[in-house]
């Protein structure tokens, strides 16, 4: 029902009336080895990039 960030943006909470108030860290760098290890550290080639972000010019992440 409700979400908010820190004010360095940097921690999400979310909260509802039958759910606790949880927290969640926004951390950008976590994200991309968390995807890393799930993929076995292999990179996105080209194609799967413009799939999932076709605004963002192709990056090599894993490696």
């Amino acid at each position: 029902m409700a979400l908010a960030f820190s004010p360095d943006s940097r921690t999400l909470y979310a909260g509802s009336t039958h759910v606790p108030l949880q927290r969640y860290v926004v951390d950008p760098g976590r994200a991309v080895s968390l995807v890393c290890a799930r993929s076995g550290g292999t990179d996105l080639t080209r194609a799967q990039w413009r799939t999932y972000f076709p605004e963002a010019p192709y990056r090599r992440l894993c490696t």
